[in-house]
């Protein structure tokens, strides 16, 4: 960039003048005569509200395209004849007094690029020759840079600049320099550095450490992370590139200081000092003892006691790292310390049930290898940081806190995790897309502020066992999709304010044990398909708006053991097929609009079923026998007689 021309696109005359627009595309021209710039008494340009210089004139005129093509004619070629990919040549000239430099070649071969790019650049506010024609035309200048290179003489390259030295624990030194001016027209292959304690003779070249080949480089920056120093120590560093003439001059001297040794190797918290990890990790761990807990006695965490034998500390790995952090039903009662987030060897951090308060800190985020994450039945609040990074996880526990705030979108980023609790909190909004999380096997959510629907989406979790939306304020209608669970075994979606038709695909859950809507809106009949769910223990469909009779096809669910249907609009004779429930231990219909005989089939069940209730409903004729010697019943409130043999 740097070219002025480049600042706004050709003018509709200019692309005219050019041949690349028709006559018909130019707007009238305004031409002053007189006109001025208006200037402030300090001889500056009065200028608008976007910074332009302010311009007036006594006298405009008007000229039209067709008074221009009367006056002068029509361009020549047509616009149909006209050019539109040019090639070109830039030519640099220099002198004996202006040597050429390598930058200033790179500068003048980087414009050159930029103005012939032939498509959309990045750079929004100016304008390469493909842009200023509005896409129109293209430009082609090469040669130039390959040509002068060829022609100029290798040479060493400069010395590096900008070298700065930063201690940045007892043994290591984090350098960073920039590239020397000039390369001396051969491309640079490495950089060495030298180092020396700054209390010895730096005059003396054989008192410098060199270390050859130290050339990394992160987004363009070159760095080096010097180790193995003494802690405490001034050291002088220096710089210095390599090309194929040879070594290049050493770049200025930058100086820094080591730390001081840690007070896990000076207590015997940590043995081998050389072990920067665990080093690093017993740091953090001192650093958040009196954060963790309200009394420091609590925990056993001193640098005079080696790491591995610290309450809830387990060291793994070579080199050994801490691995665990479990310290579950401790009583610690502080809050949990954003140094925990500098563990990066993690993989099992539990803080459960410990009367914790304050937020989760956003640094446990940086938690990379984490697997499990157990934050529940604590007292912590604020909404849930950003932990997207903790993309190892598999088991994500913050159920029963004072959380609030909404599920943030990046939870369907974590696709390792099979266990997500956050049941039991103040969190509000719409679930957001989960998708991601194909791994999983529980969700838990109830106990919330959640609102809107349930989403379509959940009918792709193939693998979800557990399914708790229960106890929120989710509306809308249960999505048919549900039924496509394949693994599920537990569907809550109890209290809420869901409505419409329980849909007959929930049949297809064949593996479901328990399925709980009651306390809801829903309406219309149950459908038989339910009949169909071969695995069902617990059927709960209570205090809902449900209306029709009970399907005969209920009678055929072999496994269930409750039966809570009560509390509806239900019509019609109790099924005698339901007789044949012979694991059925509670079976409630009250509080319908039942009628007719309560068939003498129920008194099957007897051999296994401990309660029932039946009162509030239309019955007529008498109550079997065998079913009145249930010890938990409503007989009373049915009014009726029971039943005798004659």
């Amino acid at each position: 960039r740097g070219w002025r021309a480049h600042v706004k696109p050709y003018s509709p005359m200019e692309l005219y003048l050019a041949g690349f627009i028709q006559q018909d595309e130019v707007p009238d021209l305004w031409v002053a005569e007189d006109g001025q710039f208006l200037r402030a008494e300090s001889g500056d340009c009065v200028r608008t509200g976007d910074g332009d210089c302010m311009f007036a004139a006594s006298i405009v005129r008007t000229y039209t395209i067709e008074d221009i093509i009367a006056e002068h004619g029509e361009r020549v070629p047509s616009y149909l004849q006209s050019q539109r990919d040019f090639r070109a040549a830039a030519i640099l000239l220099v002198d004996e007094d202006h040597p050429l430099i390598r930058w200033q070649l790179d500068k003048v071969s980087s414009d050159i690029a930029s103005f012939s790019y032939q498509g959309a650049d990045e750079y929004p506010d100016t304008y390469n020759f493909y842009e200023a024609t509005g896409e129109r035309a293209t430009i082609t200048l090469d040669g130039l840079s390959s040509f002068l290179k060829d022609s100029v003489p290798a040479s060493l390259p400069g010395s590096p600049m900008d070298l700065t030295a930063e201690g940045i624990d007892p043994m290591g030194v984090n350098l960073s320099w920039t590239a020397p001016s000039s390369d001396g027209f051969s491309a640079i292959i490495a950089y060495d550095l030298r180092y020396i304690e700054t209390s010895d003779d730096e005059m003396v070249n054989a008192a410098w450490t060199v270390v050859e080949d130290v050339w990394t480089s992160e987004n363009g920056a070159l760095q080096y992370t010097l180790s193995g120093l003494t802690a405490a120590t001034e050291y002088s560093v220096q710089v210095r590139a390599v090309n194929e003439v040879g070594d290049g001059p050493w770049s200025e001297t930058a100086r820094t200081t080591t730390g001081e040794p840690s007070i896990c190797a000076t207590g015997g918290a940590v043995t081998d000092a050389t072990n920067t990890g665990l080093m690093s990790d017993c740091e953090a761990l001192l650093a958040s003892r009196d954060t963790l807990a309200d009394h420091p006695a609590t925990l056993n965490w001193d640098s005079g006691t080696p790491i591995a034998d610290w309450d809830g500390i387990t060291v793994r790995g070579t080199p050994a790292r801490v691995a665990w952090l479990n310290i579950r039903g401790a009583g610690l009662g502080g809050a949990v310390p954003a140094e925990l987030g500098r563990l990066s060897g993690l993989t099992y951090l539990n803080l459960r049930d410990n009367g914790l308060t304050g937020p989760i800190p956003t640094e446990l985020g940086d938690l990379t290898k984490l697997r499990y994450l157990g934050l529940n039945n604590n007292e912590l609040t604020g909404p849930i940081p950003d932990l997207s990074g903790m993309t190892n996880l598999e088991q994500l526990y913050l159920s029963n806190n004072d959380l609030n705030g909404g599920l943030p979108d990046w939870l369907g980023s974590l696709t390792k995790v099979r266990e997500f609790w956050l049941w039991g909190n103040e969190l509000e909004g719409s679930i957001p897309d989960l998708s991601g999380m194909t791994e999983l096997v529980q969700i838990k959510l109830q106990g919330n502020n959640l609102t809107g629907g349930i989403p379509t989406w959940f009918g792709e979790m193939t693998n979800l066992v557990y399914l708790y939306l229960h106890d929120n304020a989710l509306t809308g209608e249960i999505p048919s999709e549900l039924g496509d669970m394949s693994s599920l075994r537990y569907l809550w979606l109890h209290t809420n304010e869901l409505e419409g038709g329980i849909p007959p695909e929930l049949g297809n859950l064949s593996n479901l044990r328990d399925l709980n809507l009651h306390s809801n809106d829903l309406s219309g009949n149950i459908p038989a398909e339910l009949g169909e769910m071969d695995s069902l223990t617990r059927l709960r469909l209570h205090r809902n708006e449900l209306d029709g009779a009970i399907p005969a096809a209920l009678g055929e669910l072999d496994t269930l053991q409750f039966m809570w249907l009560h509390g509806n609009r239900l019509t019609g004779n109790i099924p005698p097929e339901l007789g044949n429930l012979d694991s059925l231990r509670y079976l409630y219909l009250s509080e319908n609009r039942l009628s007719g005989t309560i068939p003498t089939e129920l008194e099957d069940l007897t051999d296994t079923l401990t309660r029932w209730r039946l009162a509030d409903n239309q019955f007529t004729g008498c109550v079997p026998a065998r079913l009145v010697a249930v010890e938990d019943n409503d007989f009373e409130g049915l009014a009726l007689q029971v039943c005798t043999d004659s």
